[in-house]
């Protein structure tokens, strides 16, 4: 298992925390997309496959609630998301489409263009 220390463990939050600002384009009702959900989750995986232990990638999502204000709610969403994709009981793409169904994160499902 890969430890992280110093420059490495600020460049490696960082670049968690850039994977969620570049899609920031956020509406104004939610803090949180299910785009921005994906891209979290997509880096966690991509942190788990280079050694990075959980722990060590939920500490690093805790980044992205201080940098972007996020609820309570989005942030217990993140780690479950989080947890999910990096112990492969789900990919970032059934996250996505979950999200996108349930019309979680104050996005209505009709807001995807699916119909009920």
């Amino acid at each position: 298992m890969r430890t992280i220390k110093g420059a490495n463990l600020a460049n490696w939050r960082v670049a968690l925390v850039a994977s969620f600002a570049l899609t920031a384009s956020a509406p104004a009702y939610a803090a949180l997309t299910c785009e921005q959900l994906f891209a979290v989750v997509q880096a966690a995986v991509r942190y788990r496959d280079e050694g990075y232990s959980l722990s060590q990638v939920l500490a690093a999502v805790k980044d992205v609630q201080t940098e972007h204000q996020l609820t309570k709610q989005e942030m217990e969403l993140l780690n479950k998301s989080v947890s999910a994709t990096y112990l492969s009981q789900a990919t970032p793409e059934e996250i996505m489409l979950e999200c996108v169904k349930s019309g979680a994160l104050g996005r209505p499902a009709s807001a995807s263009g699916q119909k009920n």
